[in-house]
């Protein structure tokens, strides 16, 4: 029975849901928010009362509305392969498409009711909010378990009494090989927490860096040379990744460091150098141009090869640099070593593998061009209440079916 095509007619102790023909003429989406709360409510009255009816504690189909997700735009350049356990970034903000997507529509805020489900809308799976602002556009990573181009997931909301899951804050999006991500979007404090379960938190030293300035993502933190950096205690092994998007407005400056400049991605004199206190004699390439904006930067150093890679907004660069040790601890965000970063740094993530090309390539498109990558479907219901004839309800019918209750 669809929400489109019944009204509710109070009628003493019972309520009607019967046809009403102009109503049909109208799309789902005219139904007010009020009405939608109201058969919510019935619908979770009659899971609780009718006899033999079963309720799973997260039963996603109680859900009132759900919008689809198709990764159409995964399309590594040469092709590419299936991505396991893939962060993907989902950018929702109120639109009029189908139904409707509305801050107003979570009935659990601000957040607590919003979910994701695999293909069969049944699967939960893992995310974390990164940003949430009820008057623009929230940000959230979400864990895919297999991205294809024809991969597809559910954004779901509106269900009342529920609380956002243990997955929101203990790292559960962020399993495939990370051991740090910093969203960088702190506002206050000196504190950068650490997505990953908060394993490595890093500290904000020094006078020149501040946070709160506009990223790629969300909130970033703002560089102004020394002294400005962030330490954490993240222990490096002998192969890497590591992403950030940045921009840089310096002479010389480090994007990262271990242990000050042994080694760092040293920014200097319109190049850049895979650097460990041997000045400038293992270089990568010229800095892009244009190197003031956003940038996304990526470099693999893998112990198995001669050589390190740096990726540049989702393609290779240069691998001419040689390989450097980054093992050790401790690791910086910027450097502390009087070449600190000049310029704005978001989303910083070191993992503990040799990323492949696709993944670099997708962690590049899906936050610099999101609705290329990602394709949002109109939202719809989930048509609840979901009505059975077992005592809860009489005179059930394909149109109509009395509600007896308060």
């Amino acid at each position: 029975m669809g929400f489109a095509r019944h009204r509710i007619h109070g009628r003493g102790a019972g309520a009607k849901f019967e046809e009403n023909p102009a109503r049909n003429r109208k799309t789902e989406a005219a139904m007010t928010r009020h009405t939608m709360r109201m058969l919510a409510g019935a619908a979770a009255t009659l899971a609780l009362l009718t006899p033999g009816t079963a309720r799973a504690e997260e039963n996603l189909a109680h859900w009132n509305k759900r919008m689809p997700i198709t990764f159409s735009g995964y399309a590594p350049p040469g092709g590419g392969a299936p991505l396991t356990n893939f962060p993907a970034l989902v950018v929702l903000g109120n639109t009029a498409a189908g139904v409707g997507f509305d801050y107003d529509d979570f009935l659990s805020p601000p957040y607590g009711d919003l979910r994701f489900a695999a293909a069969d809308r049944v699967t939960p799976l893992d995310f974390e909010v990164d940003s949430w602002d009820t008057e623009g556009l929230s940000h959230v990573w979400v864990k895919v378990p297999e991205l294809a181009a024809d991969t597809v997931i559910y954004a779901l909301w509106g269900k009342s009494g529920v609380a956002a899951p243990p997955c929101t804050t203990n790292g559960a999006a962020w399993t495939e090989g990370f051991t740090g991500v910093w969203h960088l979007g702190e506002t206050n404090g000196v504190t950068a927490r650490d997505a990953v379960g908060n394993r490595f938190p890093g500290t904000k030293t020094g006078t020149t860096a501040s946070m709160g300035a506009t990223g790629r993502v969300g909130r970033a933190y703002l560089f102004k040379g020394n002294t400005g950096y962030v330490t954490t205690d993240l222990n490096n092994g002998s192969t890497v990744t590591i992403s950030a998007w940045a921009s840089f407005t310096g002479s010389g400056g480090m994007l990262w460091s271990r242990d000050r400049f042994n080694p760092d991605l040293w920014f200097v004199n319109g190049k850049i150098y895979l650097n460990s206190g041997d000045s400038y004699n293992n270089p990568f390439c010229d800095q892009p141009a244009g190197v003031a904006q956003l940038h996304h930067y990526v470099t693999v150093i893998d112990a198995s090869r001669p050589k390190a890679e740096l990726y540049i907004d989702g393609h290779l660069a240069s691998a001419a640099a040689g390989y450097r040790n980054p093992a050790g601890t401790p690791f910086r965000i910027s450097s502390g070593c009087g070449y600190d970063w000049h310029g704005v740094i978001d989303e910083f993530s070191v993992a503990g593998v040799a990323r492949s090309p696709d993944w670099i390539w997708a962690s590049y498109l899906t936050t610099a061009s999101n609705n290329q990558f990602a394709v949002y479907g109109d939202p719809e219901f989930q048509y609840l209440p979901l009505v059975a004839n077992a005592g809860g309800a009489t005179s059930v019918t394909a149109g109509s079916a009395w509600l007896n209750g308060t």
